[in-house]
């Protein structure tokens, strides 16, 4: 077998998957937890702009935050990804990642622990930004394809591959609900 055969076939147990690595900006952020990219003046991240001993420059924007608005306008295009954890296959969702730590955020692919809002979530349906607390939220074909006025707090992130269940661990909820999700934020 060629290793370009190897490269396009994936096999059974295989996810297609990107990562990136960020540090955190604030607490609580969770495995599963959607985050938005820190577009904050980078001099007021970190230690008055020095972090593991290095000086933040005026464009080193390196730090995720749990989504700062619901709004389309507060979060749009900000998406990051879906929280992975402090590594690659990390399954650990009663730690929260801290401030000033590092978060493996996956940027594209499929993701089995995507943090939810809502219980009536089938296969296909869209995720998008709809809390401030780092839950995906499910949307209509109407929230997220309209004209401007109509679009509401329709930021697509991905979509849905199964239905919902309330099995998610964030914290001290062990009962939350989440999905099997393709993330596209890459």
């Amino acid at each position: 077998m060629s290793m370009m055969r190897k490269l396009f076939k994936p096999g059974k147990g295989q996810n297609v998957a990107q990562f990136t690595a960020a540090y955190v900006n604030g607490t609580g952020v969770y495995r599963g937890d959607l985050v938005c990219w820190d577009i904050t003046a980078p001099t007021s991240q970190g230690a008055s702009g020095v972090l593991a001993g290095e000086t933040l420059n005026a464009n080193d924007f390196i730090f995720v935050i749990l989504p700062p608005s619901t709004d389309a306008e507060g979060s749009a295009g900000c998406q990051a990804g879906i929280v992975e954890g402090t590594t690659v296959g990390f399954r650990d969702g009663t730690t929260a990642m801290t401030n000033d730590r590092i978060a493996i955020v996956q940027t594209y692919g499929v993701h089995h622990n995507v943090w939810v809002d809502s219980t009536d979530a089938t296969a296909g349906a869209l995720l998008g930004t709809g809390a401030t607390t780092g839950e995906s939220t499910f949307l209509a074909p109407t929230d997220a394809i309209g004209t401007d006025s109509t679009i509401g707090a329709g930021v697509v992130h991905g979509f849905a591959l199964t239905a919902d269940a309330a099995t998610h661990i964030r914290a001290t909820e062990t009962t939350e609900e989440f999905v099997t999700g393709f993330v596209k934020c890459a």
